[in-house]
């Protein structure tokens, strides 16, 4: 489920403490919890997998071999042995 040990822990805690308290509603709160981490996860991965894919455009030339890292490199300089 995904479910961090709080969220496990309040959800035990509930259904421990009264037979008759309905477990439901608790867990329909931690299953959105756990829901919206995981968007934010995703979320962020989306993120990384773009900046991902703005670097291999900007740089298809160095990453095909085609051209060299250091000549765009402003702190290389050719004259070094």
């Amino acid at each position: 489920m995904g479910a961090p040990s709080l969220d496990l822990e309040e959800l035990a805690g509930v259904y421990l403490a009264d037979a008759e308290v309905p477990i439901g509603p608790t867990l329909k709160a931690v299953l959105e919890r756990v829901r919206e981490r995981t968007q934010r996860g995703i979320s962020d991965l989306e993120a990384r997998l773009a900046r991902l894919d703005a670097f291999e455009a900007e740089h298809e030339a160095e990453l095909s071999g085609r051209s060299r890292f250091r000549e765009g490199d402003p702190r290389h300089r050719s004259d070094r042995s």
